[in-house]
């Protein structure tokens, strides 16, 4: 049985690993369970997917993986300028507050503040456009309070 196990590498963008992983590892998880298969991410030498498990795990897991990949459409990266202020209240206590923004739009969101204070979000055109409608509704409601109170 352990002689059938191997590891296998299935380049794919990092751009990609987020529609794979999911929003809070579910696609991932349910790509495992469906599969048998054990699957990674790196980002070095070259993106990729790693998947360990049995010859048809890992055909499984690259099946699934693929499908995955192509229901969601092209995925893209877009910078959005964010105020290096307002990281930490867009990521939230525990980044509870990022991970709703990712659950409700879809979008997998990254900050920076080297060498640009920027917001990253990763996704389809929609999901994308609908995280920075989420954000901005976020720093309006924060900009209000601010005001409001003495």
């Amino acid at each position: 049985e352990l002689a059938n196990h191997g590891e296998e590498r299935f380049p794919l963008s990092e751009a990609k690993h987020y529609v794979v992983i999911g929003v809070g590892g579910e696609q991932v998880r349910d790509l495992e369970a469906r599969s048998g298969a054990a699957i990674a991410f790196e980002k070095k030498p070259e993106p990729a997917m790693v998947i360990k498990g049995t010859k048809q795990q890992r055909e499984k897991a690259i099946q699934l993986a693929t499908e995955v990949i192509e229901a969601t459409g092209e995925m893209e990266q877009q910078k959005f300028y964010v105020d290096r202020k307002f990281h930490a209240l867009l990521i939230g206590a525990t980044g509870r507050r990022v991970q709703d923004i990712e659950k409700r739009s879809g979008a997998h969101i990254q900050f920076e503040a080297e060498p640009e204070e920027v917001m990253l979000v990763t996704g389809s055109k929609i999901q994308r456009e609908t995280a920075w409608e989420i954000v901005c509704e976020l720093l309006e409601g924060e900009e209000e309070e601010r005001v409001a109170v003495p």
